[in-house]
């Protein structure tokens, strides 16, 4: 029985017989009288429980109760460790770019806090001894996070003012939102486009200006937006035509055999250590970046169309620094 049962059983017991004597709380609770002695001290300075020693009646029990139940422990109960947890989860919120969300769980924080900081260890050490580093985190301005947010929960339309990147253009939009996604550390909306009568996948940073419209959203499922908006590889949105097929040194592999590229891929180790992984993808763009990064650890076996693209993307990086070296001889 762990303390948060144990706890939980000298409430009832007290509630149930009103004075109860320590003999009767070792045999119900299994254990020694300093371990229960220790958990009465804990309902009193964590949840302010009125239990006292009665010499008189020789027992335990509840006092300064007046009319109405007595005391109860919350509904929802926390061990030490939990709390820590969710104190965890709250600063991560803050750093995914979404402090108007956890302004809303702002007064549970504080109750945390409170309790953590009457135990052995304050709670404000979280804020310095965690930290959540997120590398090239596009920012989201927080009104418009939760506005949208607000209308995928709600399943309200959306009219937004959404930046192209790659066409360096701004165009007004209604979506039905259907799902916020958060990958690589960005926040995207996977929404019905109205416009385009199908599926899209919108990146919240690029979303200028969002008005919540007083009209349903028109309603899919979860599990039907996710099939809808396929199974490409990473952020592009698309049905997988093709697989792609790469091979990791053996010295690459030790990371890479760890690591989930796509929900569908498979893989082998070679006789020589080497590491193959194949999986499908729609579009080339990020999956390019990803394999670039790996340098001549990876090479690309399959397709054909893959294996051109990293090719005349090392060329024109060769030209690039090969300009640059030459002009760095001559200046």
């Amino acid at each position: 029985m762990n303390q948060i049962e144990r706890i939980y059983k000298i409430e009832n017991l007290l509630n149930q017989l009103g004075v109860v004597n320590q003999s009767r709380f070792l045999e119900e609770l299994e254990v020694s009288s300093a371990t229960f002695r220790r958990d009465i001290e804990y309902m009193r300075s964590r949840f302010n429980a009125p239990i006292e020693w009665s010499a008189e009646k020789k027992g335990y029990h509840f006092v300064n109760q007046g009319i109405g139940p007595r005391f109860a422990l919350p509904g929802l109960w926390l061990s030490e460790s939990e709390i820590y947890a969710l104190l965890c989860m709250q600063n991560l919120l803050k750093g995914l770019g979404t402090g108007s969300l956890a302004s809303h769980i702002q007064p549970i924080s504080k109750r945390l806090t409170s309790i953590l900081n009457k135990g052995t260890q304050a709670a404000d050490e979280l804020e310095k001894r965690i930290r959540f580093i997120q590398p090239a985190k596009r920012l989201v301005q927080n009104k418009c996070f939760e506005q949208i947010a607000t209308a995928t929960i709600s399943r309200k339309k959306l009219s937004i003012l959404y930046y192209t990147k790659s066409t360096d253009q701004t165009k007004m939009r209604v979506i039905s939102p259907q799902v916020l996604t958060y990958y690589r550390d960005n926040w995207y909306a996977d929404s019905f486009c109205h416009e385009a009568n199908g599926f899209r996948r919108f990146a919240v940073d690029s979303i200028r200006e969002v008005k919540v419209l007083d009209e349903a959203s028109q309603a899919f499922t979860p599990e039907e937006t996710i099939a809808a908006i396929g199974s490409g590889y990473g952020v592009f949105a698309g049905e997988a035509k093709q697989m792609a097929k790469l091979k990791f040194s053996k010295t690459r592999a030790r990371w890479v055999a760890m690591e989930q590229w796509h929900a569908e891929q498979t893989s082998h180790t070679l006789a020589d250590g080497s590491y193959v992984l194949e999986f499908p993808y729609a579009d080339h763009r990020e999956l390019l970046m990803d394999i670039l990064k790996y340098g001549a650890d990876v090479e690309v076996l399959a397709p054909t169309s893959l294996k051109a693209a990293v090719m005349d993307e090392i060329q024109q990086m060769a030209k690039l620094y090969g300009q640059s070296a030459e002009q760095s001889v001559y200046s």
